[in-house]
């Protein structure tokens, strides 16, 4: 296959997957497996080098940004900005190799790359984790699988959810010199057997783990000595399978589309878009008969989190079930609310709304930006479409980000 430019049309691929592909227009890109390609011929491959993986989490976000109309388009309006080598994850040993979300702070002219900014997110909308298994026996491949899988799934322990996206890239080789150290590595092992069944490994991982955990594979044949070549063929992913790195493009930028690009706007969409865009991380449904504590433990999370929407008269399902006393009830919240949450109501919105003939109290609750909500003592995060109580990691990174935005805030001014 020839990458340089090419022009990428993937609609077959992803009707198989669902994916949706209305605003997709073909267009000229080199995309990273191209510039992989042409790094491993400047720069050769050094096993002790981190900047391997930081120049691929680059060529990935350069291809979110072309995949992704709005991604680019809130960039370029320096709405959101990124960062290499990210380490600020409380419940991580290591960092991540990209990670891209809302700005912390005004941008300048100066700030904007790819056309990005480049400074440390707000909050994290996308981490990326990136592994090379080049070179190495099946033992590695066992330990570089592990490190890989730890590191997505601890990254979703933060204060919210976020996409997360894992990377492997890996080489078809059985003999390799690396200049950099003068030294010739031969493998006992059939490499091609070990590159198939790493691949498989890394397709059984991506089918266990959420739709926001995206999977996705570059293979290489690299041996430090000739011109580095795209694997054509098994093991590596052909073009309708998941583990492919366009696919794995694809699926991250709908994965950011679902998760944040094209979300209700909680301030000001009515109880019908919410009903059609069903329960997530912002929306939140229940039934006439739940309890006050537990519509106040949700309320708290969605504060702590990024703000959200709860109907009450709305089942699981997303039907109406109506309200008896929907006067009584509006009130009767209202008063949970400020006892239970220890706090003047403030931005929070309680309405009275009417669907399809029957009434839904509907609560909107903005990001609470200074303040970390409890109930009867605890803390609350929105993960998914669950509650969670926070930990004490993610309590110190909250007033720590906000004590950080302070800062920006005084300097900006």
């Amino acid at each position: 296959m020839e990458w340089n430019l090419i022009y990428v049309d993937v609609r077959t691929t992803l009707s198989k997957y669902k994916y949706p592909i209305d605003n997709y227009v073909p267009m000229p890109h080199n995309f990273a497996p191209q510039q992989v390609l042409d790094f491993l011929s400047d720069e050769g491959y050094n096993p002790y080098s981190r900047t391997r993986s930081d120049k691929i989490a680059i060529f990935v976000l350069q291809d979110l940004l072309h995949m992704n109309k709005k991604l680019r388009e809130k960039a370029e309006a320096g709405e959101i900005s990124y960062q290499i080598s990210y380490n600020k994850f409380p419940t991580r040993a290591s960092g991540a190799n990209l990670v891209l979300g809302p700005v912390s702070r005004s941008v300048t002219p100066e700030d904007l790359e790819y056309p990005i900014a480049n400074s440390e997110p707000d909050r994290v909308w996308f981490a990326l984790d990136i592994e090379a298994l080049m070179t190495k026996n099946q033992q590695n491949r066992g330990n570089c699988l592990k490190r890989l899988q730890s590191a997505l799934l601890e990254t979703q322990l933060v204060r919210h959810s976020i996409v997360v996206g894992g990377l492997l890239l890996t080489d078809t080789a059985q003999e390799v010199q690396f200049e950099h150290l003068d030294e010739v590595r031969v493998h006992e092992e059939n490499v091609p057997d070990q590159v198939d069944m790493v691949i498989d490994d890394l397709d059984r991982m991506d089918e266990r783990l959420p739709e926001t955990y995206v999977m996705g594979s570059i293979v290489v044949d690299y041996d430090g000595q000739s011109a580095p070549e795209l694997h054509e063929g098994a093991p590596a992913p052909s073009e309708d399978e998941k583990m492919h790195y366009e696919i794995f493009i694809r699926r991250l930028s709908n994965e950011l589309d679902t998760e944040f690009l094209n979300l209700p706007d909680p301030q000001t969409d009515g109880p019908s878009d919410f009903i059609s865009r069903g329960e997530g991380r912002t929306i939140d449904f229940k039934d006439p008969r739940a309890s006050g504590d537990n519509i106040a433990k949700v309320a708290a999370s969605m504060l702590n989190t990024e703000g959200g929407v709860i109907l009450v008269g709305v089942d699981d399902n997303g039907d109406t079930t109506g309200i008896s006393d929907p006067d009584q009830k509006q009130h009767d919240i209202a008063n949970t609310l400020y006892n239970r949450l220890n706090t003047a109501m403030g931005d929070i919105i309680i309405e009275r709304k009417e669907v399809d003939g029957d009434d839904v109290i509907l609560i909107r609750l903005p990001q609470s930006q200074e303040t970390l909500y409890e109930v009867n003592g605890k803390f609350y995060i929105r993960i998914g479409e669950s509650k969670k109580p926070m930990t004490s990691e993610v309590i110190q990174q909250f007033f720590q980000s906000r004590f950080q935005q302070g800062i920006h805030n005084f300097f900006d001014e």
